[in-house]
Parts: structure tokens; C-alpha cells; sequence
């Protein structure tokens, strides 16, 4: 999370120079937006909680800025909605507001902004009791109890724990008598670990008002105190409270547990099979004991046999092993391929295929995994629906091309017709299928795996390797129709991988194995590269004289990822390589925003085309052509003139031509009759047309669509432009003005343009005021296109600009 944290730093410096700018311009809106936006990784920073009290001040009514009913409600303008409350000394919805962001995003310290007003003279006494106890208590509550206690000092909840403790502190001054605020303060006490006042608080609390929840208070307190047998003392105190509720019972196994007093765990966890013989907690968390007890490895077994259908077994193995993805654990695909495939499955699972069959087209935008469709395959097989198909629709091919090995190698898995793959090996002996799905069966555990795949190689022995591999394109059938193919499919590459890792006892460097699972990486790209790098991972975690080749391997992976599209095997990579440890300081950073620059790709399906363009094409297309047209004067009478021959014809010819459609008659008026056809027909798809040709009509005009000045375009064209903000930001530049804050009072707006001064456009707009409309565009040298596209930037940039259009509204009058 620390990483998080600088990967998030220079995005929020640069906020913060974009709301400099904003405010230097009068531009309040834009400036409480990216000094928001930058607080959001940092709500403690004083220098920037200085500079959005800057904002405020010069806003007449900074309410108008972060108004409830507006469209974009996310937790920052709630945060920020909170502030500007505070800011009008309504403490008791500001304070409530931040409270309830801070339960959803307990990760961003929030509730510092409201310990600092809850300790200003006479605030907390304004809040009405309702509020605290029906608002703010429980939404602190659900914000610290996020985490478990303690927190850890590095973990980014840690600063709103520490708030909450002062925040709560302060509530209580003003009601002390009100349990439910004392029993919420020895909550956050224990969560920065202060557990003797925790425990003072939460018995207070259970003084005050002894019931179920104050005494399980007293007793997690007393736990986290180390204080075991008091906190048991109190949990059956609970229990007897409620002694249909079983969870004092599981508490008290749990903290037996936690103190390592194993028996005493497991007699209270029977206590508990005792009145519900099915509680999976109890069952798992009773060999989990045996084992740390014991240290048997039959029991370690059960435990892991048990992971699969039981969420307190896997959580209890992950103890055991550790947190780590691809070894311990195995993250799904991620692929657009297999995401279409998962969705497709669950629509057939809930309406059967037609007996006459059907075949799916997956349309992508860059080639992926053909695992993705080979487990599909097997799953219509598993349902006997031999007769539906899927099929990927690639647009295009990213580079380095992931159909070819990425090195020499001395096979490849899979060949190509075109863009469409096919195993390239025959189906393996079905022995292998039964013992690499014997495997691949139980619970993802590598610790667990490698023994099993160490005797299945011994018991193969070298000569089986390309029946192993064969396996690999050509998985074992699913163990029933109810199983996930595509976890199957991973599960048993990653099993088969393990197996030839461990085929035969040569040193590594030399070795038949290395050259195999090399060959396997560096070939087509595929789920089975995946495996590869996993099980030559787990050799190098085990494995000192490995390691070194093992992460140069890594090393040339890394750099032929390509730029375009997914890489199935570029996040097993940097998690892998992360699971070896013992990194330096600058690889262990490297691969931790790596793996969040991973975490944060989207996957993207390609678009329909016709005339042999997408969407986003044809918008240009259009953008282009209108442009050409408008220089005619514009109307349909010009796109007639185009299509005879005539007016626009060589221009819109051209166009044509630059994008590949025939211009013949009416092609020449650079149209496309089927996306015409599609769009007129398509509500949904007409706006996004509409919205693409605004975007590339922007850029045409100069404006950046990603840029402040093109989101204002686009709420202009959308009706969404805050009018009410625009008036606050136009009334704070008028008052910058009139103090002389208002700079060059004839900036340079469009450098190297016609109208690159504001002078010019006045000049301009004067003219035409005056009836010269043709003089007026002769003397700056347009014509009625780059008008209207001139005219549309000077448009934008003004209404973007509250200082810049003070200053052509004070030259226009002037």
C-alpha cells in the first residue's frame, strides 16, 4: 500500500498544480476538483487542506459546487461536500457526511477532518444526539472495524483509526454517559493497540448497559490485552446471554486459538460441533490446531482437502503458507476472452442452447489465450452440447506477434491458421489425464502440489514429457459438468508444468526440464506460459542454484510484454516474481507498481465494422467530411454537389481514399450506407456516435477532448454545463480583477491561429456585430469552415475560463 501511495503521489502533485492554475484563473470549480482529487490520497496534508480553504474563500457559495443531486457522486465530492459543510459551520452533517465516506473508504483518512472540527469549542456539543448515535458512531464503527486489531502502523487505515479514537474522545466529553460511544471508543482503542484504556472503556460500557454486545466488547478487548482467560470468562458471560447464538462459542475458540493453547481451542470448538455438528468454522479451525499442535502432516492434509469448500480452511491454510498469489493461490484469467466465456456459460446455464445449436462470435481487439476457448469447448462437451461453439474475431495482431515464440525454442504448443489457433500436438495418453486430474482435483496449493507432482515424475520418469505436454492443449474432461473449465484449465497446465519441473535429476542449467518449460514460456502466448513461469518460480523459491537462471528468464519476459492489448502471462510474472523475496529495495518497489499497473488493465472487445470501419473511424470520417462541406457553405445541397461531382467532390475524394471506402457517386459525399443504417437504428449507438464526432470535431478545433477545456465541451453539447458554477466562478473573477489579479489583459490564447489574441476575436466579433460578416472574415483571412472551427475554440475556451472571459467581456464593452 505504501507504493500504492507514491504510484498515487506525482497524480496528486499534479492535481495540485492544476488547481493552482484553476484558482489563478478563477476557475473555482476546477480548482476544488483537483485539490479534492489530490486530498483524497492525503486528507492530512496541511498545505493542500490550505489551499482548498483558498477555494472556498473565494467562492460566494461554495455549496454550488458539490450539490447532492449531482450526477458524479463519488466518495470524494461526498468527502468534499463534508468539507464545504464544516467550511459553512454546519458541523453535525459535516461530520456525519466524512463518517459515512470513511466507512466506504476506510483507507483514506477522512475522519482527521472531523477530529479537527469535533475539537473546536462548542462543536460537538451543536450535534444533536441522534445524529451521533444514529449518523457518526456507527459509521466510525464500520470504518475502524475494517481491520482487525491492532492495525498495523504501515496499513493506510491506521490514520483514521487514530482519528477516530480523538473523534469518539470528543463525543464522549459532551455524553458521557452514553454506552454505545464508550463501547465504540474502546473499539478504536484497540485498533492502535491502547488496549488497557480499551479495556477500561469497553467495561465502562458494559457497567453502563450490560448486555450481549458491551459484554463481547469487554471480552475482544481483554483478548486483544492478551488477557485469555478474562476474555473467555466474558464470551461464555455472552453466551449465556444468548445461548441460541453459537458465535461467543466460536469466540471463545478462537481466541484459545489465537493464544496457541490448542487444546483448550479445540474443546471449545467441540463445543460448539456439539450443538452444530455441519459449522464449517469449528471443523476447520480444530485441524488447524491438531496440526500446529502436532505438527502432523495427515492432518495438514485434511486441512487442505477441506480449502475448497470452506472459507475458514482456506483462510487457516494461507496462515499456514502464506499469502501468496500463483503459489498459494490461483487468480482467475483475465482475459476478455475468458470473462465472455464465464459470462456466456452462466447465460446457457440459465437458458439452455436450441437444439439445432449455436455458435458465438467473440469479437477482440488484439489476439489472447486460446486456453480461454478450450475450456469453453470442454464445458459444452461436459453439458453434451457438442453443437454450441465459440470463436474469437481478432481485429488485429499486437507485437511481438504472441502467435510466434518470443525465443528459440524447440516446440511449440499451438499453431495458427491465420487467427485461429489449434493445438498443435494430439490428445496425450489417457493415463495422463487421470493422474495430472488426480492433481489437479484437490485444493491450489503449490506446498501442497509438489509432493504429489514430484512422485507422479518419478513414476513417469523423462520419456513421458511430451505426453505431459500434450496434456497441457489438451486438458483432461472436467470432473463433472458443475465444475469451472476455465480454473480447471489452469489448474491442470499449472499441475502438468509442476510434474515436468521435477522429470528428472540432472542440474538444472543442463537439464531436459529447464529446455521444456523455456520452450513452453518463450512459445505462442497462452495459459501454459503461465504454468511455465509458475513452476519455474516455485524451483527457484526452493531452490538457490536456480534462482539466478530463473530470474534472468524473468528478465527477458519482461521486456517483450506487449504494448498493445493483454498479456495473459505478464501478471503471473510479476507475482511470481515477487513471491521470491529477498529482493533489493528498488525491485521490490518496481514489482510492486507493476503488479498494480496490472491490476488496473482493462480488457477491451474490438467493434463492428462496416465499410471496413469502426465506429471511432467513421466519427472521424464524419468530423472530416462536415468540415469539407461546411466550406460549401454547408446543407444538404452541398453533399448533392460532392456526389454529382462538383463544390467538395476532390476534397471529399481524398477522404475517401485516406480511408480506404470506394468514391463513386454518392461514396464521394463520404458516407457509409451501413453505418448509417446502424446508427439511425440504434438510440444507444447514435449518442456515442454523436459523442465521437464531437470529440474529433474538438480536435480539428485545437481542443484536447481530454483536456479541462474539451469536458466542458462535452457538458455544453450534453446540457450538463453547471450554470450555477459558472456564475460563482464569473463573480470571483470579476472580483479578482477589480483587485488587479487578472495578469495579461490580451493573452495569447491560440498561438500561430488567425485569432490567436483575444483582441483578435473581439476584433472580429465586433466586426460582425456591426453587419460585415463577409469583411469580417476576409480581414482575418477565414472562410465560413475555419470560422465556424475557430469560433467553436474561442467558445469553449471562454466558457472554460472565468478570467478570460471577464477580460473579453470587459474588451467587448470597452
Amino acid at each position: 500500500m505504501a507504493i500504492e501511495g507514491q504510484l498515487g503521489g506525482n497524480v496528486a502533485l499534479d492535481n495540485i498544480e492544476h488547481a493552482r492554475q484553476a484558482l489563478a484563473r478563477s476557475d473555482l470549480a476546477q480548482a476544488l476538483f483537483h485539490v479534492s482529487s489530490a486530498l483524497a490520497t492525503d486528507p492530512t496534508n496541511r498545505e493542500w487542506r490550505a489551499l482548498i480553504d483558498q477555494v472556498l474563500s473565494k467562492a460566494p457559495d461554495p455549496m454550488v459546487f458539490v450539490r447532492p443531486d449531482e450526477a458524479k457522486a463519488d466518495f470524494i465530492t461526498a468527502a468534499t461536500r463534508g468539507y464545504v459543510l464544516a467550511w459553512k459551520k454546519q458541523h453535525a452533517e459535516a461530520i456525519a457526511t466524512v463518517a459515512e465516506v470513511a466507512a466506504v473508504r476506510p483507507d483514506c483518512a477522512y475522519l482527521a477532518w472531523a477530529r479537527d472540527w469535533a475539537q473546536q469549542p462548542g462543536v460537538v456539543q451543536s450535534i444533536p444526539l441522534d445524529v451521533i448515535t444514529g449518523r457518526i458512531v456507527p459509521s466510525v464503527l464500520r470504518a475502524v472495524t475494517s481491520v482487525s486489531a491492532p492495525c498495523s502502523e504501515s496499513d493506510p487505515r491506521r490514520k483514521n483509526c487514530e482519528a477516530a479514537v480523538d473523534l469518539l474522545g470528543a463525543l464522549y466529553g459532551a455524553h458521557p454517559q452514553e454506552a454505545f460511544v464508550i463501547f465504540a471508543i474502546g473499539v478504536a482503542l484497540r485498533r492502535v493497540a491502547r488496549f488497557d484504556q480499551a479495556i477500561q472503556y469497553a467495561g465502562y460500557a458494559f457497567q453502563l448497559k450490560n448486555d450481549w454486545n458491551t459484554c463481547i466488547g469487554l471480552a475482544s478487548a481483554l483478548r486483544d490485552a492478551k488477557r485469555v482467560d478474562e476474555a473467555v470468562q466474558y464470551y461464555r458471560h455472552a453466551y449465556s446471554m444468548r445461548p441460541d447464538e453459537i458465535a461467543a462459542l466460536l469466540d471463545v475458540g478462537d481466541t484459545y486459538l489465537g493464544a496457541s493453547r490448542w487444546d483448550e481451542a479445540i474443546a471449545a470448538y467441540r463445543d460448539v460441533l456439539a450443538k452444530d455438528g455441519k459449522q464449517a468454522w469449528a471443523s476447520a479451525s480444530i485441524l488447524y490446531a491438531e496440526h500446529k499442535k502436532t505438527g502432523a502432516p495427515d492432518v495438514r492434509e485434511q486441512l487442505w482437502r477441506m480449502a475448497d469448500g470452506n472459507g475458514r480452511a482456506s483462510d487457516l491454510l494461507m496462515d499456514l503458507f502464506g499469502d501468496k498469489p500463483y503459489f498459494t493461490w490461483l487468480p482467475g484469467a483475465g482475459d476478455s476472452t475468458a470473462h465472455a466465456a464465464r459470462d456466456i456459460i452462466a447465460q446457457l446455464t440459465r437458458k439452455p442452447p436450441p437444439p439445432t445449436g449455436l455458435g458465438i462470435d467473440i469479437p477482440l481487439t488484439y489476439m489472447e489465450a486460446p486456453s480461454a476457448l478450450a475450456a469453453f469447448q470442454l464445458w459444452t462437451k461436459a453439458q453434451g452440447w457438442m453443437q454450441v461453439g465459440i470463436a474469437a474475431k481478432v481485429e488485429g495482431v499486437q507485437q511481438p506477434d504472441p502467435r510466434s515464440p518470443k525465443a528459440q525454442v524447440d516446440f511449440q504448443l499451438w499453431a495458427f491458421d491465420d487467427k485461429v489457433p489449434r493445438p498443435n500436438t494430439p490428445a496425450p495418453d489417457p493415463r495422463v489425464h487421470a493422474a495430472i486430474a488426480e492433481i489437479a482435483k484437490t485444493p491450489y496449493c503449490l506446498p501442497m502440489w509438489q509432493p504429489l507432482a514430484q512422485a507422479l515424475a518419478a513414476q513417469m520418469g523423462p520419456a513421458w514429457m511430451n505426453q505431459l505436454l500434450c496434456a497441457m492443449v489438451h486438458p483432461p474432461p472436467l470432473p463433472s459438468p458443475r465444475h469451472d473449465p476455465l480454473i480447471w484449465v489452469q489448474k491442470c497446465q499449472v499441475a502438468a508444468a509442476l510434474v515436468i519441473a521435477y522429470l528428472d535429476a540432472t542440474p538444472w542449467e543442463s537439464s531436459q526440464r529447464r529446455r521444456t518449460l523455456w520452450s513452453i514460456a518463450f512459445g505462442p502466448t497462452d495459459w501454459v506460459c503461465d504454468a511455465a513461469i509458475v513452476a519455474m518460480g516455485w524451483l527457484a523459491a526452493h531452490d538457490a542454484s536456480v534462482r539466478e537462471d530463473v530470474e534472468g528468464v524473468f528478465a527477458q519476459l519482461e521486456k517483450i510484454i506487449p504494448q498493445q492489448g493483454f498479456t495473459c502471462w505478464e501478471y503471473p510474472l510479476v507475482n511470481v516474481w515477487k513471491n521470491l523475496g529477498g529482493h533489493p529495495r528498488e525491485m521490490v518497489e518496481k514489482l510492486a507498481q507493476w503488479k498494480l499497473r496490472c491490476e488496473s488493465q482493462k480488457v477491451e472487445f474490438a467493434e463492428e465494422k462496416h465499410g471496413g470501419l469502426t465506429l471511432e473511424q467513421y466519427a472521424e470520417l464524419s468530423a472530416l467530411r462536415d468540415a469539407i462541406l461546411m466550406k460549401q457553405g454547408g446543407g444538404a445541397g452541398s453533399a448533392i454537389m460532392a456526389a454529382m461531382g462538383g463544390g467538395a467532390q476532390p476534397e471529399l475524394a481524398a477522404l475517401c481514399k485516406r480511408f480506404g471506402i470506394p468514391a463513386p457517386m454518392s461514396a464521394a459525399a463520404a458516407r457509409v450506407p451501413g453505418w448509417d443504417q446502424r446508427i439511425n437504428a440504434d438510440g444507444a449507438l447514435q449518442k456515442r456516435f454523436f459523442d465521437l464526432t464531437a470529440r474529433f470535431q474538438l480536435k480539428q478545433s485545437g481542443v484536447d477532448a481530454n483536456s479541462h477545456e474539451g469536458r466542458v465541451a462535452q457538458q455544453i453539447r450534453g446540457g450538463a454545463f453547471d450554470v450555477e458554477s459558472a456564475k460563482q466562478n464569473q463573480m470571483a473573477a470579476a472580483q479578482a480583477m477589480a483587485a488587479g489579479e487578472g495578469g495579461d489583459a490580451d493573452p495569447t490564447v491560440f498561438p500561430g491561429q488567425k485569432l490567436a489574441k483575444l483582441s483578435d476575436y473581439v476584433g472580429l466579433m465586433k466586426q460582425m456585430q456591426g453587419g460585415d460578416f463577409n469583411g469580417a472574415l476576409k480581414k482575418y483571412g477565414l472562410d465560413m469552415g475555419s470560422y465556424m472551427q475557430a469560433s467553436q475554440a474561442w467558445g469553449i475556451k471562454l466558457a472554460s475560463d472565468p478570467m478570460l472571459n471577464a477580460k473579453f467581456g470587459k474588451m467587448m464593452t470597452g
